[in-house]
Parts: C-alpha cells; sequence; structure tokens
C-alpha cells in the first residue's frame, strides 16, 4: 500500500453570538481544513488541520503541496517514518507551530488508516487503556451583554445536562472582576462540581499567584495556561507557588517543549492536541514524558468533530489519561459533522467509538453546506 494523494477542503461555521477569551480571540466562523489522505489500495484516512497558526491557503498548501510532495509514495503504515522524514525535511521549522500542526493532521489520517487496515478503532492500536473517557464542559466564554448571573447560569446547565467537571475562560477582565465571576460560577455549581479556571496565557506570573492564592479554598480542578507559554519560568513560579494543579499548555507544540514544561516543573497537567502536537504519534511521545513524572495527559480539543474524536482515543488510551475536553459553544462542524453521536453517558464519560479507525463518518450533507470555496 501506498500513500498516493492528500486532498484538502475548507469548512466555515458562522459563529451565531460574539464571544472571545482572554487573548480577545473573537471568531467570526469556527473554520476546519478537511484532510484526506488517499492510497492506492482505495483506504481513506480522515483528519482536521487546525486553523490556529496560519491562514487556510497557506497552511493548505503546507499540508496538501510540501508534506504531499514528501511522503507520496510511502507506506502510510509506517507513521513514524513518515513522521520523521516530514521533520527532518522541515530542519529547524520543525520545533515551530506550522510545520507540526501541518504534520498532525496527515498522521492522524495516517492512523485512521491503520485501523481500518487493521479492523480495530485507533484507541486500541494505542494502547486500549479504557473504553470511555470523563469530559469536562469547556465553556464559560466571555459574552456581550453577560453579566456574572447569567455565567453562573450558563455553566450550572452543564451539570444539569451531566457533566461533572467545568471550565470557564478567565483572563481578558481585571483580576477583581475575573474574580467575581468565578465567585458567581462557583457558588451556583455547588461544591462537588470542580471548576478549572482557563487564563489563555495572559496573566503575569505575580498576578496569576495572586488569582490563585484567593480560590485555594475552593474546588478549583485546575488552572489552565496562567502565563504566556515561552514563560516557563513564570509557570513554574506560579505552579510552586499554590495547592492549585497547573496545566497547560496547547500552545506548546513540541516534545522538546513540553520536557521543558514538565522538567522544570512549570506544570502539574499535561495538555497535548492531536491536532497541535505532531497528531497521535507526537501526543503518545508527550503522554509519555509526562507518565515518566507521574502527570496526568489532559488532551486540549477545541475545534471540530474530528479533532475532538482523534483526541478521545488518544485519552482513552494512555495509563494516565485524565479527562476529554468537551467544547460546549457553538459550531455546527462538531454537533453536525459526523454521522455517530458522541454523546456524554449517565456517568458523565464519552465512549469512543468501536469501529476502525476513528470510528466515524463523515455526514456528507453538513460537509457541503459549509463548505467554502477558495
Amino acid at each position: 500500500m501506498r500513500i498516493t494523494e492528500i486532498e484538502v477542503g475548507y469548512l466555515a461555521y458562522p459563529v451565531p453570538r460574539p464571544m472571545w477569551n482572554g487573548r480577545g480571540w473573537r471568531p467570526a466562523t469556527r473554520p476546519m481544513l478537511l484532510v484526506r489522505v488517499h492510497t492506492d489500495e482505495g483506504v481513506t484516512g480522515v483528519a482536521e488541520a487546525a486553523l490556529t497558526v496560519a491562514t487556510p491557503g497557506v497552511l493548505a498548501a503546507l499540508v496538501r503541496d510540501e508534506i504531499g510532495g514528501l511522503v507520496r509514495g510511502m507506506d502510510p503504515l509506517a507513521v513514524e517514518a513518515v513522521w520523521q522524514r516530514v521533520l527532518d525535511a522541515a530542519g529547524s521549522a520543525s520545533r515551530a507551530g506550522l510545520a507540526i500542526v501541518a504534520l498532525s493532521a496527515v498522521d492522524v489520517a495516517l492512523w485512521d488508516i491503520r485501523g481500518k487496515v487493521a479492523g480495530l478503532p485507533v484507541a486500541t492500536l494505542l494502547g486500549g487503556s479504557r473504553a470511555r473517557a470523563p469530559a469536562y464542559a469547556s465553556a464559560g466564554f466571555y459574552q456581550e451583554g453577560q453579566d456574572a448571573d447569567e455565567l453562573a447560569a450558563e455553566m450550572r446547565s452543564y451539570v444539569e445536562q451531566g457533566f461533572r467537571y467545568l471550565k470557564m475562560k478567565i483572563g481578558w477582565l481585571p483580576l477583581r472582576d475575573d474574580l467575581e465571576r468565578i465567585t458567581a460560577v462557583l457558588a451556583a455549581i455547588g461544591a462537588d462540581v470542580p471548576l478549572a479556571i482557563d487564563a489563555n496565557g495572559m496573566l503575569a506570573p505575580k498576578d496569576a499567584l495572586r488569582l490563585a492564592r484567593e480560590l485555594e479554598g475552593a474546588n478549583i480542578l485546575w488552572l489552565e495556561e496562567p502565563v504566556a507559554t515561552d514563560d516557563v519560568d513564570g509557570s513554574a513560579l506560579v505552579a510552586a507557588g499554590t495547592t492549585i494543579p497547573i496545566a497547560g499548555y496547547e500552545t506548546e507544540h513540541s516534545l522538546r517543549g513540553f520536557r521543558e514544561l514538565v522538567v522544570r516543573r512549570a506544570v502539574d497537567i499535561v495538555q497535548p492536541d492531536v491536532a497541535l502536537t505532531g497528531g497521535f504519534t507526537g501526543c503518545r511521545k508527550v503522554a509519555a514524558l509526562a507518565e515518566a513524572w507521574n502527570l496526568p495527559c489532559a488532551p486540549h480539543a477545541f475545534t471540530s468533530a474530528l479533532t475532538l474524536v482523534g483526541n478521545l482515543h488518544f485519552v482513552a488510551s494512555i495509563p494516565n489519561g485524565y479527562l476529554l475536553e468537551l467544547d460546549r459553544t457553538p459550531n455546527a462542524l462538531r454537533d453536525e459533522l459526523l454521522l455517530e453521536e458522541l454523546a456524554l453517558d449517565a456517568d458523565g464519560c464519552v465512549a469512543v467509538p468501536d469501529g476502525p479507525g476513528l470510528g466515524v463518518t463523515l455526514n456528507p450533507d453538513t460537509v457541503s453546506r459549509y463548505r467554502v470555496a477558495w
């Protein structure tokens, strides 16, 4: 079997209501690059190239033309060989986000092919640690006209839906205002529901420490990305100064970068993403690193259903898998992209699809409805 072609399509879902995080990220659409890796035996793997580091045209050209030219004719089952060829060709750029993100999509699609050829789910091929994963509701963005009480009501609704863990955004407002929002949410969800808070790297270390110390008596699951990704010293300072676990960093894409975060004790919970950290191949390396330091792995997952299901396979396959991020913001490319439903069960968990490969099927009507000419 040989790789013959990499196909890329652009989809975008219009966001119905403005929302933003601590960085001021205010999307007009929730976009995705749909990637298909074709083989000469008719087996096709699917994945998403995450549009977080480049425009659609740049990322598509890198995936389809540059990586496609490198791997055409290679064995799609030899995922490590493909991974190393792309990184060797990228040279020093392999340490940066763009090359790793592009490779991530191809790697996920190759593992989808591997599973289809073997007749097994990717999670089983990766190790098959468990059949489902507990999930947390990832929400609580800033929204126009939404006050602290309305935010609290929103977060309470996720508890009523069956979520046992929640996450909200901070970092955009002054610290005292974010503390007011957090306090309102904690009161609304109850003392038994852990709440993660995500600053998206927008706090100075001294402010992150002040916030953490204010909240140490509350049921805080973790403080995510408290400082800028490159400020490893600052993250280590915060981690050493609070009992609240520090989680991160989805914005770190390389194994070497995660090594620095782990070895320098800048994180307590490691957050790679199969769409950002070199696919399953790269995330397995990061998870093994975290396991060696007795750290849990809770992957970031905040784009389309393909990335969500990929991270579900990943977190369920590793011994130190922790929680699955389940985005609750409006996005048809998460809720309608697949014919299968990724639903929360009565225990607050999501079952891993048991079909071969990723175990999911694209909904052709959704792909057609949100396809964008470019």
